[in-house]
C-alpha cells in the first residue's frame, strides 16, 4: 500500500511515492474509527511521502493536502546542510541524487566562473556518512544563504517529484484516486479477505461437526 510503485497501468502512467508504514496504518485506523473522516483529517496522520533519504520536503502542507485530495501534484525536496566552521557540509541529498552528480554539477559551474564564492569542493562520503559534501568558501564573509540558494536553484540539491495516484482498484480498472479512496478500498479488500478466511474456517468446522454428529448416532446405536 503506497509503497513506491512507478510504472505503467494499462497504458496509463502512475507515480506513487513511498510512504511511512506507521503513518499509513495510523490513517487506516482513523478511517475505521471514523468512516466520515476527510482527506484533510487523514493528512494529520500521513503528512507526506517518505522517500529513502534524509533530505527535507519543502512543499507547503496545504499543497500536500491538495495533492492527496486530487490524486495529482508534485513534491519538492531539498538537501540538508550544516555549517562546520567556515565550511558548508551537505549531509543529505534528494532521493536518487548521488554525491557524484552534485560534484559534477558544481565543478562545471566553478570552471565556468559561475561560483565565485567557492574555493573548493570535496566529497568525503563513506560508509559511516553516505552523504558528506564539503563546500569550502573563499572567505567567511560570503553570503552563505545566497550561496546555498544559488546551488538549490542550479543543481539537483533541490528536486521535484511528480505524484500521480493512478492505481488499479479491486475492479481491475485504473483510476486516479484521492487518499481516502485508496485507503477505503484497501480496508474493504482486507475486510473481505478476513471474511472469506473466517467463512472457509467455519465451513471446515461445520463439515467436521456434521461428521461427528453422524459418528455419535452410529456409536449410540451399537
Amino acid at each position: 500500500l503506497l509503497n513506491g510503485t512507478t510504472g505503467i497501468a494499462v497504458g496509463m502512467a502512475t507515480d506513487v511515492p513511498s510512504h511511512n508504514l506507521n503513518e499509513v496504518v495510523s490513517a487506516c485506523v482513523r478511517l475505521l474509527d471514523d468512516p466520515q473522516a476527510s482527506v484533510r483529517d487523514l493528512c494529520e496522520h500521513i503528512r507526506g511521502p517518505d522517500y529513502a533519504t534524509a533530505a527535507e520536503i519543502i512543499t507547503p502542507a496545504s499543497e500536500l493536502v491538495a495533492m492527496y485530495e486530487s490524486g495529482n501534484g508534485s513534491v519538492r525536496t531539498r538537501a540538508t546542510y550544516v555549517r562546520e566552521g567556515q565550511n558548508v557540509v551537505v549531509t543529505a541529498l534528494p532521493y536518487q541524487v548521488s554525491p557524484s552528480k552534485i560534484m559534477e554539477q558544481v565543478a562545471t559551474q566553478m570552471r565556468a566562473k559561475k561560483l565565485p564564492w567557492l574555493e573548493d569542493l570535496r566529497d568525503e562520503s563513506d560508509h559511516e556518512n553516505p552523504v558528506r559534501l564539503v563546500l569550502v568558501p573563499r572567505s567567511n564573509r560570503i553570503d552563505y544563504e545566497g550561496l546555498m540558494g544559488h546551488l538549490f536553484a542550479t543543481t539537483d540539491m533541490e528536486k521535484s517529484f511528480r505524484v500521480n495516484l493512478n492505481i488499479i482498484g479491486v475492479d481491475g480498472r485504473p483510476r486516479v484516486r484521492d487518499l481516502k479512496s485508496i485507503l477505503a478500498e484497501w480496508l474493504e479488500f482486507r475486510l473481505d479477505t478476513v471474511r472469506k478466511r473466517m467463512r472457509h474456517r467455519l465451513e471446515k468446522i461445520e463439515r467436521r461437526m456434521h461428521l461427528l454428529e453422524g459418528l455419535l448416532v452410529a456409536f449410540l446405536n451399537l
